[in-house]
């Protein structure tokens, strides 16, 4: 086991595949506006917090996109296991594990592993921190997703993002949310998709965890300032 520290910086957004993702940058928010929610949308996403907050645990298949003129940016899919705001996210060959306070970027193929402090409002993260804040909410309606019925909220009020707007579409059987989009502009759109999603199976704490000492010859850059 190799161990470097390094004192450059921490990624401001989320590295997969040695590309930073730009769609998930960290960014001082600007000062918000106040949108009232309308009724529908509060009681529906009181209703999705509620049930998303009873869930121990869950294992979903995902997939990401950024749709932007400005930006050419392939897709990723992937594998995530969440509870409680630890998760471990696989794409391809790298795993990102995090406990909620340490973060581990693993990658299989260069046999290193780097080590940050966990930060919630960076990468997936930030995806249910704006579900669970997310303030200005407005009922859009219904609409499909992968098969499923869903209620389409839009939020005008995302604490701690740089983004303006988002919409969230929260499948009427699991009271879960499948599909998120955020927009930081009019032509600028991260979306985020969750399929196959399966509660409460017991996820044990080592899959949110990276033991360095179990893996001798993985180079160790340790990040955390």
């Amino acid at each position: 086991m190799r161990f470097l520290h390094t004192t450059l910086p921490s990624f401001s957004g989320w590295m997969i595949g040695g590309l930073i993702m730009p769609g998930l940058l960290l960014a001082t928010p600007p000062p918000p506006e106040i949108f009232p929610s309308d009724t529908t949308a509060q009681r529906v996403l009181n209703e999705a917090r509620t049930a998303f907050e009873a869930v121990e645990d869950f294992t979903a298949d995902f997939a990401y996109a950024i749709v932007s003129p400005r930006m050419a940016h392939p897709p990723f899919e992937g594998k995530l296991s969440y509870r409680d705001g630890y998760f471990n996210l696989q794409v391809g060959s790298q795993t990102i594990f995090c406990d909620n306070h340490t973060q581990w970027e693993y990658d299989a193929e260069k046999a290193e592993v780097r080590i940050f402090d966990h930060q919630p409002n960076r990468g997936i993260a930030l995806i249910f921190d704006i579900f669970l804040r997310g303030k200005g909410a407005t009922y859009l309606g219904k609409e499909q997703v992968n098969g499923q019925s869903c209620m389409v909220i839009a939020m005008q009020e995302l604490p701690t993002s740089r983004y303006q707007r988002a919409k969230i579409w929260i499948s009427e059987s699991l009271e879960l949310p499948v599909k998120i989009v955020l927009e930081s502009d009019p032509q600028t759109r991260v979306i985020f998709e969750f399929s196959n999603i399966k509660l409460n199976q017991q996820l044990p704490p080592e899959c949110f965890y990276f033991n360095v000492e179990a893996y001798p010859h993985v180079l160790v850059i340790d990040e955390r300032k």
